[in-house]
């Protein structure tokens, strides 16, 4: 054996590609086409009367359609869905519903550049 080869028989494997999960800080920066993953448990939830939370966002991947003032509007597999993304607060519908802001991540592949600015 030469020195550039381990002495055990064991090969090392090379890591497979994954895809690079940013946090937003602002969701006001996302751009149309834009690649997010929601985290489950967050975004508006029902809260039942056992004290029970029942979220309504589907956490996955989904694509950016358009950003507004409180929310993401984007599709994933599960269809169209809104993201709301403003502050806490109770609905003015009904009182059980609570409206929080979702957690998402920001993907990047790892074969793509990143601009530098």
């Amino acid at each position: 054996m030469t020195d550039s080869q381990p002495k055990s028989g064991f090969k090392m494997k090379k890591p497979r590609k994954r895809s690079h999960k940013v946090p937003v800080d602002d969701f006001r920066t996302l751009e149309k086409g834009d690649a997010i993953i929601v985290v489950g448990g967050s975004g508006p939830y029902y809260t039942g009367e056992d004290g029970e939370r029942t979220c309504f966002v589907d956490r996955g991947k989904y694509t950016v359609v358009s950003v507004d003032h409180s929310g993401i509007q984007a599709y994933g597999d599960n269809g169209h869905v809104y993201l709301y993304m403003g502050e806490i607060c109770p609905s003015k519908l009904i009182n059980s519903i609570t409206q929080a802001p979702c957690k998402i991540l920001k993907m990047y592949q790892p074969n793509c550049r990143l601009s530098r600015s």
